[in-house]
């Protein structure tokens, strides 16, 4: 198992012997024709046994891809495995309307209001990836990154970091993330919403595994809508908008939490006890409802983070607005015309010239002047005036 790049790099030191390889796998090979690894695909094609069987597979189907087929495949056979929708029922997915200034407080919020187990955080390109895993470490969160800058040591360590849970949010590119299979992922976010709709996919196919649940979001803004209704037609489906909680909203969550995790130590017992320090406090006055809600308030302020107020906060939810391409001109619906192309009956022309009829504003049409004659039309006495004296010589 490899990318084409590292096997074409041990044929090219001697140390890997294809001559007896029955069967070739070429996964994802529109993806691997797409990142330019044609001519090296080729390569150990030909390097490879004729006398074996060759299997791809593809999201797509291609020119290049059916090329590829048609050179390297015998009489091959054609397996499409067809679907009313191209994702997995068991994830919930939803958009918010997010200006990027805002996107990394979001993404805090919706991680503490249901905090996953395991999390990928999508980004579209190598900067972003950056900046948003540093937003989050300052934040808190146990984070760490993903892209095509990362060697594939580090990679490797990133990823065993991940599936053990040391690591609970990974930001990452498309490329980088492909392949990953981790059942524990909970959540999705399409911190940069893809280009490709095929991307898309493949990014909320990373929750939701094995029988589970999981949440993919999306966050968009202005043009971003247009590319989201390209999504959606593509995986005919339509996502729905959902409203960004609010910190109100966090702090009761987070409150609740905290109680669900108290009830359920006291409920298994283990825990140590501080009678000893309990009954001093009350010996002094204290009744057993204020030291646990003051016990409460330090443990919400070491555990809260500090929220910020963003532009979306106080917006009031509009309905939602297009986002699926306008009909052309010729599809809409218009009013029969004529056959010279107008919409209405054509206006007869009065013989031996131009009609002079009433104007739109229901006043006569004002006559033409003759500029060679000014005075032409004027009343007799109105054409005073200095006489006009001739130019040139005289």
């Amino acid at each position: 198992v490899g990318t084409p790049g590292r096997l074409m790099d041990h044929l090219d030191r001697g140390t890997l012997n294809l001559d007896e390889v029955r069967m070739v796998i070429l996964d994802e090979a529109d993806r691997m024709l797409d990142m330019g690894f044609r001519d090296d695909m080729e390569t150990i094609l030909s390097q490879v046994p004729s006398e074996r069987q060759t299997l791809f597979f593809s999201a797509t189907m291609n020119k290049e891809v059916e090329r590829l087929i048609e050179h390297f495949g015998n009489e091959p056979e054609q397996i499409r495995i067809q679907r009313k929708t191209l994702t997995v029922a068991s994830v919930e997915q939803c958009y918010f309307e997010v200006r990027n200034r805002s996107k990394i407080e979001v993404v805090s919020r919706l991680l503490d209001i249901n905090p996953p187990k395991l999390a990928i955080v999508f980004c579209n390109t190598k900067r972003a990836v950056d900046e948003c895993c540093d937003a989050l470490v300052n934040r808190g969160y146990a984070v760490d990154r993903i892209h095509g800058d990362i060697t594939q040591a580090g990679r490797e360590r990133v990823l065993r970091a991940f599936r053990n849970g040391k690591v609970e949010i990974l930001v990452a590119t498309d490329v980088a993330a492909r392949g990953l299979d981790i059942d524990e992922v909970e959540a999705v976010f399409n911190y940069d919403l893809p280009q490709d709709p095929e991307d898309y996919v493949h990014r909320i196919g990373r929750t939701g595994r094995a029988g589970r649940g999981g949440k993919a979001y999306s966050f968009v803004f202005g043009k971003d809508l247009y590319r989201l209704g390209a999504i959606e037609r593509y995986i005919k489906q339509t996502i729905p908008r959902s409203r960004i909680p609010s910190q109100e909203e966090i702090e009761g969550r987070q409150t609740d939490i905290i109680l669900e995790l108290a009830k359920d130590r006291l409920d298994s017992g283990a825990y140590r006890s501080y009678g000893d320090w309990i009954e001093n406090l009350l010996s002094q006055g204290y009744t057993a409802t204020e030291i646990a809600s003051a016990l409460f308030s330090l443990l919400k302020e070491q555990t809260n983070r500090d929220g910020e107020t963003i532009a979306e906060d106080t917006e009031v939810l509009k309905p939602e607005r297009q986002r699926h391409p306008r009909k052309s001109r010729d599809s809409r619906n218009r009013k029969p015309t004529t056959p010279s192309g107008e919409s209405g009956p054509k206006r007869e022309k009065k013989k031996g010239g131009h009609s002079f009829g009433e104007s739109r504003a229901g006043g006569k049409r004002r006559k033409k002047k003759d500029r060679h004659n000014p005075d032409k039309g004027k009343p007799a006495w109105s054409k005073g005036g200095k006489k006009r004296e001739r130019k040139g010589n005289a």
